[in-house]
Protein backbone atom coordinates (compact mmCIF):
# COMPACT_ATOMS: atom_id res chain seq x y z
CA UNK A 1 0.00 0.00 0.00
CA UNK A 2 1.14 3.69 -0.84
CA UNK A 3 1.46 6.53 1.44
CA UNK A 4 0.78 9.54 0.89
CA UNK A 5 2.87 12.54 1.78
CA UNK A 6 2.80 16.13 2.03
CA UNK A 7 5.76 17.98 1.68
CA UNK A 8 5.82 21.46 2.44
CA UNK A 9 7.74 25.04 3.25
CA UNK A 10 6.47 27.21 5.24
CA UNK A 11 7.06 30.87 6.32
CA UNK A 12 6.08 31.40 10.17
CA UNK A 13 2.74 32.37 9.07
CA UNK A 14 2.28 29.48 6.90
CA UNK A 15 2.39 31.32 3.73
CA UNK A 16 4.03 28.76 0.75
CA UNK A 17 3.72 31.19 -2.08
CA UNK A 18 3.04 35.07 -3.66
CA UNK A 19 1.69 35.57 -7.06
CA UNK A 20 2.65 32.12 -8.20
CA UNK A 21 6.32 31.60 -6.71
CA UNK A 22 7.79 30.68 -3.57
CA UNK A 23 8.82 33.69 -2.44
CA UNK A 24 12.25 32.64 -0.51
CA UNK A 25 15.16 30.78 -2.15
CA UNK A 26 16.85 27.88 0.13
CA UNK A 27 18.96 25.69 -1.47
CA UNK A 28 18.86 23.54 1.75
CA UNK A 29 15.29 23.31 1.45
CA UNK A 30 15.72 22.70 -2.46
CA UNK A 31 18.06 19.67 -1.57
CA UNK A 32 15.93 18.35 1.57
CA UNK A 33 12.96 18.22 -1.08
CA UNK A 34 14.69 16.58 -4.03
CA UNK A 35 16.00 13.74 -1.68
CA UNK A 36 12.46 12.90 -0.18
CA UNK A 37 11.21 13.32 -3.99
CA UNK A 38 13.49 12.03 -6.17
CA UNK A 39 12.49 8.23 -8.02
CA UNK A 40 8.82 8.93 -6.40
CA UNK A 41 5.32 10.17 -7.58
CA UNK A 42 4.82 14.40 -7.52
CA UNK A 43 1.38 15.29 -7.44
CA UNK A 44 0.64 18.94 -7.66
CA UNK A 45 -1.42 21.32 -9.16
CA UNK A 46 -1.27 23.16 -12.83
CA UNK A 47 -0.14 26.32 -10.67
CA UNK A 48 2.73 24.43 -8.94
CA UNK A 49 3.89 22.96 -12.55
CA UNK A 50 3.59 26.51 -13.99
CA UNK A 51 5.99 27.70 -11.58
CA UNK A 52 8.24 24.65 -12.31
CA UNK A 53 11.70 25.08 -14.31
CA UNK A 54 10.54 23.42 -17.34
CA UNK A 55 7.22 22.31 -15.63
CA UNK A 56 8.47 19.33 -14.34
CA UNK A 57 10.80 17.87 -11.69
CA UNK A 58 13.09 15.02 -13.46
CA UNK A 59 13.41 11.94 -11.84
CA UNK A 60 9.88 11.13 -10.95
CA UNK A 61 6.42 10.48 -11.89
CA UNK A 62 4.68 14.06 -11.83
CA UNK A 63 0.77 14.05 -12.25
CA UNK A 64 -0.67 17.42 -12.68
CA UNK A 65 -4.66 18.00 -11.39
CA UNK A 66 -6.67 21.07 -12.69
CA UNK A 67 -9.65 22.51 -13.06
CA UNK A 68 -10.37 22.29 -17.20
CA UNK A 69 -7.97 22.98 -19.95
CA UNK A 70 -6.15 20.10 -22.02
CA UNK A 71 -2.06 20.54 -21.20
CA UNK A 72 -1.03 17.15 -22.35
CA UNK A 73 -1.35 13.27 -21.57
CA UNK A 74 2.25 12.58 -21.32
CA UNK A 75 5.72 13.83 -21.94
CA UNK A 76 8.35 11.27 -21.99
CA UNK A 77 11.67 13.28 -21.58
CA UNK A 78 14.76 10.67 -22.22
CA UNK A 79 16.69 8.73 -19.79
CA UNK A 80 15.71 10.36 -16.60
CA UNK A 81 12.07 9.60 -17.35
CA UNK A 82 10.31 12.50 -15.59
CA UNK A 83 7.03 11.66 -16.86
CA UNK A 84 4.34 13.98 -16.67
CA UNK A 85 0.86 13.19 -17.06
CA UNK A 86 -2.35 15.09 -16.80
CA UNK A 87 -4.90 16.57 -16.20
CA UNK A 88 -6.66 15.34 -13.96
CA UNK A 89 -9.87 16.92 -12.41
CA UNK A 90 -9.32 18.02 -8.99
CA UNK A 91 -12.31 15.70 -8.57
CA UNK A 92 -10.07 13.16 -9.80
CA UNK A 93 -7.44 12.69 -7.14
CA UNK A 94 -8.56 9.31 -6.73
CA UNK A 95 -8.11 8.27 -10.54
CA UNK A 96 -4.73 9.84 -9.89
CA UNK A 97 -3.88 8.37 -7.04
CA UNK A 98 -4.77 4.18 -8.78
CA UNK A 99 -2.94 5.78 -11.99
CA UNK A 100 0.38 6.28 -9.92
CA UNK A 101 -0.08 2.73 -8.42
CA UNK A 102 -1.52 0.82 -10.78
CA UNK A 103 0.82 1.63 -14.09
CA UNK A 104 4.34 2.57 -12.22
CA UNK A 105 4.34 0.39 -8.92
CA UNK A 106 8.16 1.37 -8.64
CA UNK A 107 7.25 5.61 -7.95
CA UNK A 108 4.53 5.04 -6.14
CA UNK A 109 5.56 3.62 -2.39
CA UNK A 110 5.92 6.77 -1.56
CA UNK A 111 2.95 9.58 -3.23
CA UNK A 112 4.25 13.35 -2.40
CA UNK A 113 1.62 15.91 -2.25
CA UNK A 114 3.13 18.81 -3.58
CA UNK A 115 1.21 21.90 -3.72
CA UNK A 116 -0.17 24.09 -4.30
CA UNK A 117 -2.76 24.97 -1.62
CA UNK A 118 -6.07 23.69 -3.30
CA UNK A 119 -4.33 20.22 -3.96
CA UNK A 120 -3.13 20.46 -0.16
CA UNK A 121 -6.80 21.02 0.87
CA UNK A 122 -8.46 18.59 -1.14
CA UNK A 123 -6.16 16.00 -0.85
CA UNK A 124 -6.65 16.73 3.34
CA UNK A 125 -10.37 16.97 3.09
CA UNK A 126 -10.63 13.26 1.31
CA UNK A 127 -8.61 12.23 4.11
CA UNK A 128 -5.63 10.96 1.86
CA UNK A 129 -2.74 12.23 3.61
CA UNK A 130 -0.68 9.93 5.92
CA UNK A 131 2.23 12.41 6.99
CA UNK A 132 3.30 15.80 6.00
CA UNK A 133 6.94 16.99 6.02
CA UNK A 134 6.77 20.68 6.67
CA UNK A 135 10.13 22.63 6.41
CA UNK A 136 10.17 25.86 9.12
CA UNK A 137 11.38 28.52 6.79
CA UNK A 138 12.93 31.94 9.56
CA UNK A 139 10.98 34.73 8.74
CA UNK A 140 7.50 36.82 7.32
CA UNK A 141 7.48 36.38 3.90
CA UNK A 142 4.54 38.62 2.04
CA UNK A 143 2.57 35.27 0.95
CA UNK A 144 -0.54 35.11 -0.90
CA UNK A 145 -1.33 31.27 -0.78
CA UNK A 146 -1.16 29.16 2.70
CA UNK A 147 -1.03 25.75 4.02
CA UNK A 148 -3.93 24.56 5.39
CA UNK A 149 -2.23 23.76 9.14
CA UNK A 150 -5.52 23.52 11.16
CA UNK A 151 -6.04 19.84 9.21
CA UNK A 152 -2.74 18.86 10.87
CA UNK A 153 -2.70 20.72 14.32
CA UNK A 154 -3.79 17.17 16.06
CA UNK A 155 -1.19 15.14 14.59
CA UNK A 156 2.05 13.61 16.07
CA UNK A 157 4.10 15.85 15.63
CA UNK A 158 8.12 15.23 15.72
CA UNK A 159 10.68 18.54 15.55
CA UNK A 160 13.90 17.59 13.66
CA UNK A 161 17.24 19.41 11.82
CA UNK A 162 17.95 17.97 8.72
CA UNK A 163 20.53 19.29 6.76
CA UNK A 164 20.81 22.66 8.75
CA UNK A 165 16.50 23.07 8.40
CA UNK A 166 13.64 23.26 11.17
CA UNK A 167 11.40 20.05 9.77
CA UNK A 168 8.83 19.44 11.20
CA UNK A 169 7.17 15.69 10.48
CA UNK A 170 3.38 15.26 11.09
CA UNK A 171 2.06 11.76 11.15
CA UNK A 172 -1.66 11.07 12.02
CA UNK A 173 -3.05 10.34 15.44
CA UNK A 174 -4.06 6.77 14.21
CA UNK A 175 -0.23 5.09 13.32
Amino acid sequence: MSKIISIVACDKNNGIGFEGKIPWKNKQDQQFFKQKTFGKTVIMGRKTMDSLPNKKLPHRLNIVLTTGGDLYRTTPCGDSHPLTYGPFGKADIYTALNFAKDYFADYSVEIFIIGGSQIYELAFKENLIDEVYMTNIEGDYECDIFFPIHYIQNWKKEKSSVEGLSVDHYRKNNE
